[in-house]
């Protein structure tokens, strides 16, 4: 009966779930800012962009594909840096952040920053060019995020694929899921949906800073990460 409560304890427990948390969230925000402003094109969950990908190319639209080509490339490289930075890095009792993983959420919040100066810039409005090149800053900054939380978070937990997300807690419902963990899964989807409504809103009435929110997020994390270290 208090399992629970004593992986809530462990090193990096409760700071894990509020950093995946929060994660979840930027992640939400990126992707309802890149759907509805930047090309109908997701630069977090990359399954739907390999759906949009294959309409495109159905409807022989190759133009309206490359917002989605740019966006896979983008994620697809952001996860081969970070992999190729942290590799055979993963956290544990002794190192629950590594620190190769704070350095990793810096540079996210890096090309996080600079998605806002540009969007800023514009006003808002970029132009296509401009969106093309958010969308793959955005993408490149959602693998590193992808990767990293692999280094640190348990398995079956993602802040971007959140369809395993979904199946893991399905899963772990119809068995002998582990409540904590199966609410820290929990928390990290309402997260994402969480983060798409504020994004929204804040597109509607601060549409200049818009981008603000996933900068945000990754830098509260960093704070977290930097003090458990």
């Amino acid at each position: 009966m208090r399992r629970p409560a004593r992986a809530a304890r462990t090193p990096g427990g409760r700071a894990l779930t509020t950093s995946l948390t929060l994660l979840a969230l930027g992640s939400g925000a990126s992707d309802a800012l890149s759907l509805t402003s930047l090309g109908t094109v997701f630069t977090g969950m990359m399954t739907g962009n390999l759906i949009l990908l294959g309409v495109s190319l159905g409807h022989a639209r190759f133009a309206d594909a490359l917002p989605a080509i740019a966006s896979i490339a983008a994620f697809v490289a952001g996860v081969y840096a970070a992999a190729s930075w942290l590799r055979d890095i993963r956290a544990g009792p002794s190192r629950p952040w590594p620190r190769r993983v704070v350095h990793l959420m810096a540079a996210l919040s890096a090309a996080q920053a600079v998605v806002l100066v540009w969007w800023s810039a514009s006003g808002g409005h970029p132009g296509p060019p401009a969106r093309l090149a958010l969308v793959g800053l955005t993408a490149a900054a959602m693998g590193v995020q992808s990767r990293a939380v692999i280094a640190i978070a348990t398995s079956g937990t993602s802040t971007t694929y959140l369809t395993g997300t979904l199946t893991t807690l399905a899963t772990e419902l119809a068995t002998t899921g582990e409540p904590f963990a199966m609410r820290r899964r929990l928390a990290v989807i309402i997260a994402a949906v969480v983060g798409a409504i504020l994004e929204t809103v804040l597109l509607i009435w601060a549409r200049a800073v818009a981008p603000a929110l996933p900068l945000a997020t990754t830098l509260v994390v960093i704070a977290i990460t930097g003090w458990r270290r």
